[in-house]
């Protein structure tokens, strides 16, 4: 999250200092200039007032000790639709409630699924399904039925050596409650996203 703020909204506002220090040495001899980059900037401005506040709603902690997983997500999922226009559908199947450590390693799995959905996927339809079986296993599936798909290699490599977690950081959020992580993506084929948590009391 902080590297997204750092990539965004940091680097807008400095772009936007430098156009500010541009019009005021144009003020004088270039007006016509100043009005088109004043106008650049007005739009830029809107643009990062609107991604701060989706970085705002990332931030925002779930309450999950006080309405549960189901709840938590399905709200979610609507904030998410109504921001982005993509359709969503949650299926919780849940037969027992979750460790709160649970609840929150799946919530930052799908934060981040579904952030990568907005920024990369270019889908219009997003599926979740979450279920616990009898043996005593959480398993989510995320899934991306028709945006444009991942070149899974790639997208490792990044998440490997660029400054942001992406994919290694669901994988570790599963790994560090004994989970496993899978992810099945291939391109124009949508991307699917697993996560199989044992349930501990």
């Amino acid at each position: 999250m902080a590297q997204e703020i750092y990539d965004g909204l940091a680097q807008t506002l400095a772009t936007s200092l430098l156009k500010i220090e541009l019009c005021e040495r144009l003020v004088n001899n270039n007006p016509e200039r100043v009005k088109r980059e004043l106008w650049e900037l007005r739009n830029t401005l809107a643009k990062t007032i609107k991604d701060t506040r989706c970085v705002i709603f990332e931030l925002s902690p779930p309450t999950f000790h006080r309405m549960g997983s189901a709840i938590v997500l399905k709200q979610y999922f609507q904030e998410f639709c109504r921001k982005t226009g993509i359709a969503c559908v949650v299926k919780p199947k849940l037969e027992q409630s979750l460790p709160l450590e649970t609840q929150v390693a799946i919530y930052r799995i799908i934060r981040e699924a579904i952030n990568n959905v907005r920024k990369y996927a270019k889908a219009k339809h997003v599926d979740l399904r979450l279920r616990t079986d009898k043996n005593g296993n959480l398993h989510l599936v995320v899934i991306e039925d028709d945006g444009k798909g991942l070149d899974l290699e790639k997208a490792l490599t990044r998440s490997k050596y660029a400054k942001h977690f992406g994919l290694k950081g669901m994988g570790e959020q599963a790994k560090l409650l004994g989970g496993t992580f899978m992810v099945d993506g291939a391109k124009r084929k949508g991307t699917k996203i697993k996560a199989k948590i044992p349930i501990k009391e």
